[in-house]
Formats: C-alpha cells, sequence, structure tokens
C-alpha cells in the first residue's frame, strides 16, 4: 500500500490537483450513475478558491459560515464560461483542464485530492448552487454534472491537528522533523 505525505504548503489555490476515489462515475454531461465495479478513479481539477470566499458572494444566502481557509472549491468545468461554477460567483474565471477535467461524485468522501503526490485535501462533498441569474449547474441536480463544486477539507489548515493525533497513538512517536525517517 502507499504511503503519502501531507501537503503542508498553503498555496493549492490555483493549483493542478488530483481526485483519487472508488465513487459513482460518469460522464459531465450527464451525471455521475452507480457502476458497481469498485475500481478506483483519477480525475484531474483545479482548485479554483475556498469556501470562504464563495461566503463573501453568497453572504447570508449561503445558510453557514466557513471558517476561513478550511475548505477548499473545485467546480466542474466544460470550457464554456456559462458553467464555469466559481468563476461566475467570484469573478475569477477558470474555464477548466479540457478532457482531463473531472469531479468527485457520490462515494469519494473521504478519498484524497493530491498535489505532487502529497495529500492536500480529503473530498467532503458537491453542490450545485445558483444566485440570481448565474445558474452554472447544467441540470440543476447535485450529481457531479459541468457546473457543480466539490468541497475539499483543506489538509494545510489542519496539520498542527493531524500531527498532534498521530502522536498521540504512539509512546515513542518523534517529536522533531529530524527524528522521522523515510
Amino acid at each position: 500500500s502507499d504511503r503519502h505525505q501531507l501537503y503542508r504548503a498553503d498555496n493549492e489555490i490555483g493549483q493542478v490537483t488530483e481526485f483519487i476515489g472508488y465513487g459513482t462515475t460518469g460522464m459531465g454531461s450527464l451525471g455521475s450513475v452507480f457502476s458497481g465495479d469498485n475500481d478506483r478513479r483519477l480525475v484531474e481539477n483545479r482548485i479554483d478558491t475556498d469556501a470562504s470566499a464563495l461566503k463573501s458572494t453568497f453572504g447570508a444566502a449561503m445558510g453557514w459560515e466557513p471558517a476561513q481557509g478550511e475548505q477548499l472549491l473545485a467546480d466542474f468545468d466544460n470550457g464554456l464560461s456559462e458553467n464555469d461554477a466559481l468563476g461566475r460567483f467570484t469573478g475569477q474565471p477558470d474555464l477548466g483542464l479540457g478532457e482531463n477535467e473531472g469531479l468527485i461524485a457520490r462515494g469519494d468522501s473521504g478519498g484524497p485530492a493530491m498535489i505532487d503526490n502529497q495529500i492536500a485535501g480529503i473530498a467532503s462533498y458537491t453542490v450545485s448552487l445558483s444566485l440570481g441569474v448565474i445558474d452554472p449547474d447544467i441540470d440543476n441536480e447535485t450529481n457531479s454534472t459541468y457546473g457543480e463544486i466539490a468541497g475539499l477539507q483543506r489538509i494545510s489548515s489542519n496539520q498542527q491537528w493531524i500531527d498532534q493525533q498521530m502522536r498521540a497513538k504512539y509512546s515513542n512517536a518523534p517529536q522533531s522533523p529530524e527524528e522521522v525517517s523515510e
């Protein structure tokens, strides 16, 4: 089994990320469907922003208050500005990665989002959002189609807590980076 390091830098926004999971499969134009094959899949996407930036657009219409920098967001782009959810909501357009772009889907929760083969985020949810005339999801259902958004728990903002939890489980845990062996 592969062992991956944590992505500890806080420069995830704008970077291409690999989502890895065993969830449902599908196509951005049709949505996800249950395949039953238990195959691990990998898709790429770019981290567009964090959830607090989205809150500044939605204000009270977004019924929860994300902690500053705790969640990373990526949208499922198809190359059309009308379906660039986070670009339209935040004013920072990104039309995607072409055929390589994908999104997490039902069953991928808890899976890693990797940058440089390090765990940068943990898949948490997908959502279809609209605000006034901005309605980027192609079918207005949360089913991992173009125009939807994925939320990831950000590792870099939680690395101290993760390290503390790991050390608490081992009586002889290393106390400094120099004591860690590869």
